[in-house]
């Protein structure tokens, strides 16, 4: 149908889950939406609805065990017993010293998509389940599998590569990660002593300014 999109490209484009479009369809509210057969299609110019559930989707979702897609149990019933105010839960359930130690072994590349996923972006990473911790030291790219085992990623599309570990497609599964992502990257700065540099960072992520922040990174590296 001319103008219509499926609800797997509403959730790319809203950055919601597939089944939080599906919920929108079946109460009636995304205008114009029609169901074929099992599926739901959309107008393509659909708008998405904001409501508590999406603003816990959008915090606190998008975690898999499989084909299933979960919240965090835990971060949920923190955000009810505070009052629906949607913050970051997780930081309070232990240390992340494991993106801390990444980012200081990081190289140039690291970085980058370490903005990029900040950004709301995804990039392809190898991913071996079996790498020790200490190894991020001495391969700094393990840190994408580490990251993934320990919740702070989320995989799709993932194929077996040819020496039988996994290709997956990565990238932040909700703003509750995405905080701690962003507190533990100007934290490097800070610990070297360069929080005026950490605040110049923080305004443009914030100003989505490329360029600055190429530059701050590299002046800080």
């Amino acid at each position: 149908m001319n103008n219509m999109i499926t609800a797997e490209v509403a959730a790319e484009k809203w950055g919601v889950t597939k089944r939080r479009v599906n919920q929108l369809c079946s109460s009636g509210k995304i205008p114009g939406a029609i169901k074929e057969g099992q599926s739901w299609v959309i107008p393509a110019n659909a708008q998405r609805p904001i409501d508590k559930l999406d603003e816990i989707s959008d915090w606190y979702d998008g975690y898999r065990f499989g084909d299933t897609e979960i919240f965090n149990p835990w971060s949920v019933i923190n955000y009810f017993s505070q009052g629906c105010a949607p913050r970051a839960f997780w930081q309070s359930t232990g240390s992340n010293d494991i993106i801390s130690e990444g980012i200081e072994n990081a190289d140039e590349d690291i970085y980058y998509r370490l903005e990029k996923l900040l950004q709301g972006g995804k990039f392809p990473a190898l991913i071996d389940t079996g790498e020790i911790y200490p190894q991020i030291k001495n391969n700094p790219a393990t840190i994408y599998s580490f990251l993934l085992v320990a919740g702070y990623l989320k995989a799709k599309n993932a194929v077996i590569s040819s020496n039988g570990d996994y290709v997956c497609e990565v990238s932040l599964p909700n703003k509750e990660i995405r905080t701690v992502y962003n507190k533990e990257i100007l934290q490097k700065f800070n610990n070297y002593g360069i929080q005026s540099s950490a605040a110049l960072i923080q305004e443009a992520i914030y100003s989505n300014d490329t360029k600055k922040r190429k530059q701050l990174y590299t002046v800080c590296s």
